[in-house]
Protein backbone atom coordinates (compact mmCIF):
# COMPACT_ATOMS: atom_id res chain seq x y z
CA UNK A 1 0.00 0.00 0.00
CA UNK A 2 1.30 3.57 -0.86
CA UNK A 3 1.68 6.01 1.49
CA UNK A 4 -0.27 9.16 1.08
CA UNK A 5 1.94 12.08 2.40
CA UNK A 6 -0.13 14.58 1.81
CA UNK A 7 -3.28 12.90 3.85
CA UNK A 8 -0.65 11.71 6.17
CA UNK A 9 0.23 15.40 7.04
CA UNK A 10 -3.28 16.61 6.98
CA UNK A 11 -3.94 14.41 9.70
CA UNK A 12 -1.48 14.98 11.35
CA UNK A 13 -1.30 19.07 11.71
CA UNK A 14 -5.19 18.63 12.63
CA UNK A 15 -3.72 16.15 16.01
CA UNK A 16 -1.15 18.68 16.53
CA UNK A 17 -3.78 21.71 16.61
CA UNK A 18 -5.56 19.91 19.41
CA UNK A 19 -2.59 19.43 21.16
CA UNK A 20 -1.20 22.73 21.13
CA UNK A 21 -4.41 24.22 22.07
CA UNK A 22 -4.46 21.33 25.53
CA UNK A 23 -1.38 22.43 26.13
CA UNK A 24 -2.30 26.05 26.25
CA UNK A 25 -3.93 25.33 29.29
CA UNK A 26 -1.50 23.40 31.46
CA UNK A 27 1.93 25.39 30.12
CA UNK A 28 1.10 29.11 29.71
CA UNK A 29 3.27 31.70 28.66
CA UNK A 30 5.00 31.49 31.67
CA UNK A 31 5.62 28.54 32.60
CA UNK A 32 8.89 27.50 32.45
CA UNK A 33 8.27 24.53 30.82
CA UNK A 34 6.52 26.54 27.32
CA UNK A 35 9.43 26.22 25.11
CA UNK A 36 6.97 22.04 24.11
CA UNK A 37 4.02 24.00 22.70
CA UNK A 38 6.50 26.63 21.08
CA UNK A 39 8.36 23.81 19.23
CA UNK A 40 5.25 21.93 18.82
CA UNK A 41 3.69 25.48 16.87
CA UNK A 42 6.87 25.73 15.17
CA UNK A 43 6.67 21.92 14.03
CA UNK A 44 3.04 22.66 12.47
CA UNK A 45 3.77 26.52 10.69
CA UNK A 46 6.41 24.47 9.16
CA UNK A 47 4.26 21.89 7.65
CA UNK A 48 1.85 25.21 6.54
CA UNK A 49 4.90 27.31 4.86
CA UNK A 50 5.86 24.02 3.16
CA UNK A 51 2.00 23.69 1.63
CA UNK A 52 2.33 27.54 0.43
CA UNK A 53 5.15 26.74 -2.20
CA UNK A 54 3.50 23.00 -2.47
CA UNK A 55 0.18 24.89 -3.65
CA UNK A 56 1.91 26.92 -6.29
CA UNK A 57 4.13 24.53 -7.96
CA UNK A 58 2.15 21.12 -8.05
CA UNK A 59 -0.16 21.46 -11.13
CA UNK A 60 -3.50 19.70 -10.76
CA UNK A 61 -5.14 22.19 -7.99
CA UNK A 62 -6.64 24.68 -9.35
CA UNK A 63 -6.43 28.40 -7.14
CA UNK A 64 -8.69 30.28 -6.13
CA UNK A 65 -8.54 34.52 -5.90
CA UNK A 66 -8.81 34.73 -2.22
CA UNK A 67 -5.32 32.59 -2.67
CA UNK A 68 -3.03 35.15 -4.18
CA UNK A 69 -4.54 38.12 -1.70
CA UNK A 70 -3.37 35.89 1.08
CA UNK A 71 -0.60 35.19 -0.09
CA UNK A 72 0.29 38.87 -0.78
CA UNK A 73 -1.07 40.06 2.92
CA UNK A 74 1.10 37.59 3.95
CA UNK A 75 4.21 38.22 2.01
CA UNK A 76 3.86 42.22 3.52
CA UNK A 77 3.51 40.78 7.13
CA UNK A 78 6.73 38.62 6.21
CA UNK A 79 8.82 41.09 4.59
CA UNK A 80 8.00 43.72 7.64
CA UNK A 81 8.78 41.13 10.02
CA UNK A 82 12.08 40.40 8.68
CA UNK A 83 13.65 43.56 8.65
CA UNK A 84 11.67 44.51 11.76
CA UNK A 85 13.31 44.74 15.33
CA UNK A 86 10.31 42.32 16.40
CA UNK A 87 10.78 39.00 13.98
CA UNK A 88 9.50 36.86 16.97
CA UNK A 89 5.76 38.32 16.29
CA UNK A 90 5.78 36.56 12.35
CA UNK A 91 5.13 32.92 13.44
CA UNK A 92 1.90 33.71 15.52
CA UNK A 93 0.85 35.59 12.95
CA UNK A 94 1.54 32.67 9.71
CA UNK A 95 0.00 30.05 12.12
CA UNK A 96 -3.33 31.75 11.84
CA UNK A 97 -3.45 32.08 8.11
CA UNK A 98 -1.22 30.00 6.57
CA UNK A 99 -3.19 26.93 7.23
CA UNK A 100 -5.68 27.91 4.83
CA UNK A 101 -3.46 26.39 1.77
CA UNK A 102 -2.74 23.73 3.16
CA UNK A 103 -6.55 22.33 3.95
CA UNK A 104 -7.87 23.61 1.15
CA UNK A 105 -5.65 21.16 -0.66
CA UNK A 106 -6.63 18.37 1.17
CA UNK A 107 -10.19 19.59 0.89
CA UNK A 108 -9.72 19.67 -2.84
CA UNK A 109 -7.61 16.21 -3.10
CA UNK A 110 -10.45 14.29 -1.31
CA UNK A 111 -8.57 13.67 1.87
CA UNK A 112 -10.43 15.94 4.19
CA UNK A 113 -14.33 15.93 5.30
CA UNK A 114 -16.94 17.04 7.06
CA UNK A 115 -16.73 13.76 9.41
CA UNK A 116 -12.87 14.53 10.13
CA UNK A 117 -13.63 17.73 11.20
CA UNK A 118 -16.72 17.26 13.27
CA UNK A 119 -13.95 14.89 15.08
CA UNK A 120 -11.60 17.42 15.53
CA UNK A 121 -14.49 19.67 16.56
CA UNK A 122 -15.78 17.81 19.64
CA UNK A 123 -12.32 17.30 20.76
CA UNK A 124 -11.52 20.88 20.39
CA UNK A 125 -14.98 21.41 22.80
CA UNK A 126 -13.78 18.95 24.91
CA UNK A 127 -10.60 20.80 25.33
CA UNK A 128 -12.25 24.31 25.22
CA UNK A 129 -14.89 23.17 28.19
CA UNK A 130 -12.31 22.46 30.24
CA UNK A 131 -10.30 25.64 29.81
CA UNK A 132 -13.79 27.25 30.32
CA UNK A 133 -14.42 25.42 33.73
CA UNK A 134 -10.74 26.29 34.94
CA UNK A 135 -11.27 29.78 34.01
CA UNK A 136 -14.63 29.84 36.21
CA UNK A 137 -12.85 28.61 38.91
CA UNK A 138 -10.00 30.68 38.61
CA UNK A 139 -12.28 34.19 38.10
CA UNK A 140 -14.49 33.05 41.29
CA UNK A 141 -11.41 32.79 43.60
CA UNK A 142 -9.74 35.75 42.37
CA UNK A 143 -12.89 38.57 41.91
CA UNK A 144 -15.75 38.70 44.07
CA UNK A 145 -18.32 38.21 41.59
CA UNK A 146 -16.86 35.59 38.81
CA UNK A 147 -18.85 37.27 35.86
CA UNK A 148 -17.06 40.85 35.84
CA UNK A 149 -13.95 39.53 34.08
CA UNK A 150 -13.73 37.82 30.58
CA UNK A 151 -12.15 34.47 29.49
CA UNK A 152 -10.30 34.81 26.30
CA UNK A 153 -11.71 30.95 25.20
CA UNK A 154 -14.80 32.23 24.03
CA UNK A 155 -12.29 33.57 21.00
CA UNK A 156 -11.62 30.29 20.12
CA UNK A 157 -14.73 28.85 21.06
CA UNK A 158 -17.04 31.08 18.79
CA UNK A 159 -15.23 29.02 15.60
CA UNK A 160 -16.35 25.64 16.38
CA UNK A 161 -19.93 27.49 15.68
CA UNK A 162 -18.34 26.95 12.10
CA UNK A 163 -17.36 23.39 12.55
CA UNK A 164 -20.72 22.47 13.67
CA UNK A 165 -23.15 23.72 11.28
CA UNK A 166 -21.25 22.13 8.20
CA UNK A 167 -23.56 19.11 8.67
CA UNK A 168 -27.02 20.23 10.19
CA UNK A 169 -28.24 17.23 8.63
CA UNK A 170 -27.50 15.21 12.10
CA UNK A 171 -28.97 16.07 15.18
CA UNK A 172 -26.19 15.73 17.79
CA UNK A 173 -24.20 18.79 15.48
CA UNK A 174 -27.16 20.72 16.69
CA UNK A 175 -26.67 20.09 19.96
CA UNK A 176 -22.85 20.58 20.26
CA UNK A 177 -23.40 24.19 18.10
CA UNK A 178 -25.37 25.08 20.96
CA UNK A 179 -23.46 23.89 23.54
CA UNK A 180 -20.78 25.64 22.32
CA UNK A 181 -22.69 29.01 22.01
CA UNK A 182 -23.68 28.62 25.24
CA UNK A 183 -20.18 28.20 26.45
CA UNK A 184 -19.03 31.43 24.09
CA UNK A 185 -21.34 33.01 26.43
CA UNK A 186 -20.07 31.94 29.84
CA UNK A 187 -16.88 33.22 28.07
CA UNK A 188 -18.20 36.70 28.38
CA UNK A 189 -15.68 37.62 26.06
CA UNK A 190 -18.25 40.38 24.45
CA UNK A 191 -16.61 40.09 21.04
CA UNK A 192 -17.18 36.84 20.69
CA UNK A 193 -20.35 36.87 22.03
CA UNK A 194 -21.46 39.74 19.38
CA UNK A 195 -19.90 37.50 16.91
CA UNK A 196 -21.04 34.28 18.01
CA UNK A 197 -24.06 35.25 18.26
CA UNK A 198 -24.64 36.47 14.28
CA UNK A 199 -23.06 33.65 13.22
CA UNK A 200 -25.83 31.43 15.05
CA UNK A 201 -28.31 33.34 13.84
CA UNK A 202 -27.06 33.16 9.93
CA UNK A 203 -26.98 29.42 10.56
CA UNK A 204 -30.61 28.29 12.27
CA UNK A 205 -31.86 31.41 9.51
CA UNK A 206 -30.67 29.01 6.49
CA UNK A 207 -31.86 25.69 8.77
CA UNK A 208 -35.00 26.85 9.05
CA UNK A 209 -36.42 28.61 6.23
CA UNK A 210 -34.00 26.80 3.62
CA UNK A 211 -35.64 24.09 2.41
CA UNK A 212 -32.33 23.26 0.12
CA UNK A 213 -30.75 22.77 2.97
CA UNK A 214 -31.55 19.57 4.92
CA UNK A 215 -33.53 16.42 3.18
CA UNK A 216 -37.05 16.45 3.27
CA UNK A 217 -37.92 14.21 5.76
CA UNK A 218 -35.65 14.94 7.82
CA UNK A 219 -36.42 18.86 7.68
CA UNK A 220 -39.24 18.60 10.52
CA UNK A 221 -37.65 17.07 13.09
CA UNK A 222 -34.20 18.67 12.40
CA UNK A 223 -36.35 22.40 12.33
CA UNK A 224 -38.83 21.06 15.96
CA UNK A 225 -35.42 20.29 17.55
CA UNK A 226 -33.65 23.56 16.59
CA UNK A 227 -36.33 25.57 17.55
CA UNK A 228 -36.74 23.87 21.30
CA UNK A 229 -33.20 24.35 21.26
CA UNK A 230 -33.15 27.76 21.12
CA UNK A 231 -36.43 28.53 22.98
CA UNK A 232 -34.64 27.06 26.16
CA UNK A 233 -31.17 28.69 25.13
CA UNK A 234 -33.70 31.86 25.32
CA UNK A 235 -34.70 30.86 28.90
CA UNK A 236 -31.71 30.54 30.22
CA UNK A 237 -30.93 33.41 29.11
CA UNK A 238 -33.50 35.35 30.41
CA UNK A 239 -33.03 34.48 33.62
CA UNK A 240 -29.66 35.19 33.73
CA UNK A 241 -29.50 38.17 31.44
CA UNK A 242 -28.27 40.59 34.51
CA UNK A 243 -25.41 38.30 34.20
CA UNK A 244 -24.78 37.99 30.50
CA UNK A 245 -25.24 41.61 30.03
CA UNK A 246 -22.86 42.61 33.04
CA UNK A 247 -19.74 43.18 30.49
CA UNK A 248 -21.65 45.32 28.64
CA UNK A 249 -23.99 47.57 30.84
CA UNK A 250 -21.06 47.37 33.37
CA UNK A 251 -18.41 48.71 31.22
CA UNK A 252 -17.53 52.63 31.16
CA UNK A 253 -14.26 52.23 29.70
CA UNK A 254 -15.75 52.46 26.05
CA UNK A 255 -14.67 48.70 25.44
CA UNK A 256 -12.05 47.78 28.08
CA UNK A 257 -10.54 51.15 26.85
CA UNK A 258 -10.02 50.57 23.41
CA UNK A 259 -11.81 53.53 22.30
CA UNK A 260 -9.67 55.93 23.90
CA UNK A 261 -6.41 53.40 22.96
CA UNK A 262 -7.54 53.70 18.90
CA UNK A 263 -8.03 57.17 19.52
CA UNK A 264 -4.05 57.63 20.68
CA UNK A 265 -3.20 55.04 17.86
CA UNK A 266 -5.02 57.04 14.79
CA UNK A 267 -3.96 60.13 16.59
CA UNK A 268 -0.66 59.81 16.33
CA UNK A 269 -0.72 58.53 12.99
CA UNK A 270 -1.95 61.21 11.46
CA UNK A 271 1.01 63.55 12.86
CA UNK A 272 3.30 61.38 11.22
CA UNK A 273 3.59 62.76 7.75
CA UNK A 274 2.29 61.91 4.71
CA UNK A 275 4.95 58.82 3.84
CA UNK A 276 4.24 57.43 7.38
CA UNK A 277 0.63 57.34 7.15
CA UNK A 278 1.08 55.41 3.55
CA UNK A 279 3.69 52.98 4.98
CA UNK A 280 3.01 52.79 8.49
CA UNK A 281 5.58 53.44 10.90
CA UNK A 282 6.75 49.67 11.03
CA UNK A 283 5.74 46.03 12.09
CA UNK A 284 4.11 45.90 15.32
CA UNK A 285 5.16 49.80 16.07
CA UNK A 286 1.80 50.15 17.70
CA UNK A 287 3.75 48.28 20.81
CA UNK A 288 6.08 50.74 21.16
CA UNK A 289 3.59 53.45 21.15
CA UNK A 290 1.95 52.15 23.58
CA UNK A 291 4.53 51.14 25.99
CA UNK A 292 5.55 54.88 25.26
CA UNK A 293 2.40 56.60 26.24
CA UNK A 294 0.28 53.26 28.62
CA UNK A 295 3.96 51.80 29.71
CA UNK A 296 2.61 48.21 28.65
CA UNK A 297 2.99 46.94 24.98
CA UNK A 298 -0.48 46.71 24.05
CA UNK A 299 -1.47 45.93 20.38
CA UNK A 300 -4.18 48.15 19.23
CA UNK A 301 -7.17 44.96 19.68
CA UNK A 302 -8.16 45.43 16.19
CA UNK A 303 -6.94 44.55 12.42
CA UNK A 304 -7.54 47.82 11.41
CA UNK A 305 -6.04 50.40 13.48
CA UNK A 306 -2.94 47.34 13.64
CA UNK A 307 -2.75 47.63 10.25
CA UNK A 308 -3.12 51.55 9.51
CA UNK A 309 0.04 52.31 12.01
CA UNK A 310 2.14 49.51 11.50
CA UNK A 311 1.99 49.47 8.08
CA UNK A 312 -0.49 52.42 6.83
CA UNK A 313 -3.07 53.26 4.20
CA UNK A 314 -1.34 50.69 2.29
CA UNK A 315 -1.43 47.65 4.61
CA UNK A 316 -5.28 48.67 5.36
CA UNK A 317 -5.87 48.35 1.50
CA UNK A 318 -4.45 45.24 0.95
CA UNK A 319 -6.28 43.79 3.96
CA UNK A 320 -9.29 45.34 2.84
CA UNK A 321 -9.03 43.37 -0.66
CA UNK A 322 -8.45 40.04 1.14
CA UNK A 323 -12.16 40.32 2.74
CA UNK A 324 -13.66 41.69 -0.49
CA UNK A 325 -12.23 38.95 -2.28
CA UNK A 326 -13.35 35.92 0.15
CA UNK A 327 -16.76 37.71 0.69
CA UNK A 328 -16.78 37.32 -3.34
CA UNK A 329 -16.03 33.66 -2.96
CA UNK A 330 -19.27 33.45 -1.53
CA UNK A 331 -21.03 32.51 -5.26
CA UNK A 332 -18.71 29.87 -6.12
CA UNK A 333 -19.81 28.41 -2.38
CA UNK A 334 -23.30 28.53 -3.03
CA UNK A 335 -23.20 27.38 -6.90
CA UNK A 336 -21.07 24.09 -5.87
CA UNK A 337 -21.32 23.86 -2.14
CA UNK A 338 -24.66 24.86 -1.15
CA UNK A 339 -24.94 22.66 1.88
CA UNK A 340 -21.81 24.56 3.26
CA UNK A 341 -23.27 28.15 1.96
CA UNK A 342 -24.26 29.01 5.39
CA UNK A 343 -21.59 28.14 7.41
CA UNK A 344 -19.72 30.44 5.02
CA UNK A 345 -21.22 33.47 5.32
CA UNK A 346 -21.44 32.71 9.55
CA UNK A 347 -17.37 32.88 9.19
CA UNK A 348 -17.80 36.18 6.66
CA UNK A 349 -19.73 37.16 9.60
CA UNK A 350 -17.26 36.27 12.14
CA UNK A 351 -14.20 37.42 10.45
CA UNK A 352 -15.47 40.89 10.22
CA UNK A 353 -16.82 41.52 13.42
CA UNK A 354 -13.77 40.22 15.10
CA UNK A 355 -11.24 42.18 12.85
CA UNK A 356 -13.11 45.10 14.08
CA UNK A 357 -12.92 44.49 17.71
CA UNK A 358 -10.31 42.29 18.61
CA UNK A 359 -8.18 40.68 16.11
CA UNK A 360 -7.95 37.80 13.27
CA UNK A 361 -4.51 38.14 11.91
CA UNK A 362 -3.07 38.68 15.07
CA UNK A 363 -4.32 35.76 16.99
CA UNK A 364 -3.34 32.52 17.03
CA UNK A 365 -6.78 30.99 17.64
CA UNK A 366 -7.67 31.94 14.06
CA UNK A 367 -6.40 29.06 12.94
CA UNK A 368 -9.39 27.81 13.13
CA UNK A 369 -10.86 30.09 10.73
CA UNK A 370 -9.06 30.16 7.82
CA UNK A 371 -9.34 25.94 8.58
CA UNK A 372 -12.61 26.36 7.62
CA UNK A 373 -12.30 28.59 4.62
CA UNK A 374 -9.69 26.72 3.51
CA UNK A 375 -11.62 23.29 3.29
CA UNK A 376 -15.37 24.92 2.39
CA UNK A 377 -13.22 26.50 -0.56
CA UNK A 378 -11.54 23.32 -1.06
CA UNK A 379 -14.51 21.56 -1.90
CA UNK A 380 -16.47 23.86 -3.79
CA UNK A 381 -13.83 24.86 -6.37
CA UNK A 382 -13.40 20.67 -6.64
CA UNK A 383 -17.13 20.28 -6.91
CA UNK A 384 -17.10 23.16 -9.99
CA UNK A 385 -14.16 21.40 -11.54
CA UNK A 386 -15.47 18.30 -11.70
CA UNK A 387 -18.51 20.18 -13.17
CA UNK A 388 -16.78 21.73 -16.11
CA UNK A 389 -15.07 18.63 -16.55
CA UNK A 390 -18.08 16.57 -17.10
CA UNK A 391 -19.86 19.42 -19.34
CA UNK A 392 -16.69 19.03 -21.58
CA UNK A 393 -16.98 15.36 -21.97
CA UNK A 394 -20.61 14.98 -22.40
CA UNK A 395 -20.50 18.12 -25.45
Amino acid sequence: MKLNVSRLLLKTQLSLIVCVALLDIFIPESHPSRNVVVYLQAIVLGIFLVYILFSYMVSGVILSVFHHSLLIFMALLVICGLISEMPNRLPPMLYSTAPFFLFYYGSWKGYLTSNILLRIAVLLLCVFALESIIGVVTRAGRYSTWYIKADNVGNSLMFLILFFSLDLKKSQNIILMLVTYALVLISFKRGAMIAATTALIIIIWQLIFNTDRVLQKSRKKLVYLTLSAVIFLLFIMIMYWDVLMFRFTGDTGGGSGRLSMWQMIVDNWKEGGLIRQIFGFGFFKVQDLMTEIRGVPYFAHSDWIQLLYDHGMLGVLIYFLLIIFYIAERKTVLLFAPEMYSSYIASISIWILKSAWSGVYLTKHSVLLFLIAGFILGFAYRKKYLCYEFTKQTL
